[in-house]
């Protein structure tokens, strides 16, 4: 009963489950107890490289983009704190580097690409001391294939506000903000990362 484990197994994890273990398998054999831990069980069995073939294969492949999805948004969701960590450190003199990555209209990140900047852009800031208080903000545009290798551009923070628009709908409201149409200053760390290149912004909580 694939409901029994919906509430911790993504469609995708379900589905790749049963096509990997129902071959041998007879009737009596259907029923497949899952691990509550699942890392193990995605690490071990679902390829990045994977694709579905089979009587199943489009309900799979449906599985697989939400499943993508669903893992790029909560690895997003994961990064969200970096931020304030890196400030509440600086409140204590202890330097430190956020870095961000901007997501266009909601497309799969290459996390290899993100890693390469990234460690170009630590070698670059491990050795540009900071004085106290302040810290590094970093973003990361949301490169397509062929694009050009970004640069990387010390900029200032922009100063315009967040899309605020919102829809009510069933007495609720529902934000529809398109981040990537929001107001910006020219040269700022959003337009520089807007443009393709890498902002990088010293942010400090008082006057040096």
């Amino acid at each position: 009963d694939w409901r029994r484990w919906a509430p911790i197994y993504s469609p995708y994890v379900l589905w790749r489950t049963w096509e990997v273990l129902q071959e041998g398998m007879t009737d009596s054999q259907r029923e497949i107890v899952l691990p509550r831990d699942y890392r193990p069980l995605i690490e071990a069995v679902y390829a990045v490289g994977y694709e579905p073939t089979g009587p199943h294969a489009e309900a799979i492949s449906h599985a697989l983009v939400r499943y993508r999805r669903e893992t790029d948004e909560h690895q997003a969701q994961a990064r969200r704190a970096l931020v304030p960590a890196v400030r509440e450190a600086a409140l204590l003199r202890v330097p430190g580097i956020a870095i961000s990555h901007y997501i266009h209209n909601r497309r799969p990140i290459d996390w290899a690409l993100a890693t390469q900047l990234t460690t170009q852009v630590l070698d670059t800031l491990m050795t540009n001391p900071l004085p106290p208080g302040c810290f590094w903000n970093v973003n990361l545009p949301h490169l397509s294939a062929g694009d050009p290798a970004p640069d990387l551009v010390f900029c200032s923070a922009c100063t315009q506000p967040l899309p605020t628009e919102y829809r009510v709908e069933g007495g609720q409201f529902h934000y529809v903000g398109e981040y990537g149409r929001r107001r910006h200053d020219p040269e700022s760390d959003v337009a520089v990362c807007f443009s393709g290149q890498i902002a990088v912004t010293k942010l400090c909580l008082w006057p040096s």
